[in-house]
C-alpha cells in the first residue's frame, strides 16, 4: 500500500472515530442521563439501557474509541512528518525561535495529556440535595429523633415518616461504584450486600457494581432495594 492510500484510510478512520465519539457524547448527555437526573427526565427511578448497555458501559466504549483516535492521530502525524517539518521551518524562520517554541510546544502538549497523573481530586462533603450525601443528613435527623423520644407518639411517627422519605430519595447507586464504596456510603455491611445479591463469598470489595450486574444479572434498583431494606431494619 502506498503512502497516499494509507493517508486516505487513516483520515477516513479518524473521521469515523470522531463522529462516533460525538454521537456517544450526545447519547450520554441527553439520553442515558446521570442517575440523579433520571427521575426528572423520565419520571421514574429506573436503570437506562441502549442496545442492552448502560451508561457506564457506553462510557467505557467512548474511552476505547478515544484511544483508537489518539493512535490514528499519531500515525497521521508520522506519515506527514516531513511535510510538518518543512511547514514549521517556513513559519518559524529563525533557529533561535525554534529552540524556544519547540520545547514549549512539547511541554504544553505533554501536560494536556498527562496532567491527571500529577493531581489528586478534591474531596468535599456531600451537601443536602446532592445525591448520596443526603443519607448522612438523614442519619442526623434520626439521631435528633432519638433525643426527642419523650415527644408524643404522633410526632415520632411524623419524624420517622419524614426520615424514611429522605432515606428513600437519597439512595442512588451506579455501576461505577464499588461494593466497598456502597457499603461505606450507606453503612451497610459488605457481607450483607454480597449475600443478598447472590455473589460469591470471596467477591472483592473493589469490584464495580457495573461488572457485577452484567455477570450476576441484577439491576441497580435491586441494590437500592437491598440497601433500603437494611436501613429500615436498623
Amino acid at each position: 500500500m502506498n503512502k497516499s492510500k494509507a493517508n486516505f484510510i487513516i483520515d477516513i478512520l479518524m473521521f469515523i472515530a470522531i463522529m462516533a465519539m460525538g454521537g456517544q457524547g450526545f447519547l450520554l448527555e441527553y439520553v442515558l442521563v446521570h442517575g440523579r437526573e433520571v427521575p426528572e427526565k423520565y419520571g421514574l427511578n429506573v436503570d437506562l439501557y441502549f442496545f442492552g448497555l448502560d451508561r457506564h458501559t457506553w462510557g467505557d466504549i467512548h474511552l476505547v474509541i478515544g484511544y483508537v483516535l489518539l493512535g490514528l492521530l499519531v500515525l497521521h502525524i508520522a506519515l506527514h512528518w516531513q511535510m510538518i517539518l518543512v511547514m514549521y521551518r517556513r513559519l518559524v524562520t529563525t533557529s533561535k525561535s525554534r529552540r524556544i517554541i519547540t520545547p514549549l510546544f512539547i511541554a504544553i502538549n505533554f501536560f494536556l495529556i498527562a496532567f491527571f497523573l500529577f493531581f489528586k481530586p478534591e474531596m468535599r462533603d456531600f451537601e443536602k440535595g446532592m445525591g448520596r450525601g443526603r443519607y448522612t443528613l438523614s442519619s442526623e435527623h434520626s439521631g435528633s429523633a432519638g433525643k426527642r423520644a419523650t415527644e408524643s407518639e404522633t410526632n415520632r411517627r411524623e419524624v420517622n415518616e419524614q426520615h424514611q422519605s429522605e432515606v428513600d430519595s437519597s439512595i442512588r447507586v451506579t455501576g461505577r461504584l464499588t461494593l466497598g464504596e456502597v457499603s461505606r456510603t450507606y453503612n451497610v455491611p459488605l457481607d450483607y450486600l454480597i449475600q443478598k445479591l447472590g455473589l460469591p463469598a470471596e467477591t472483592s470489595s473493589t469490584t464495580k457494581l457495573g461488572w457485577l450486574r452484567r455477570t450476576y444479572n441484577f439491576s441497580m434498583s435491586d441494590v437500592e432495594k437491598i440497601i433500603r431494606k437494611y436501613l429500615e431494619m436498623h
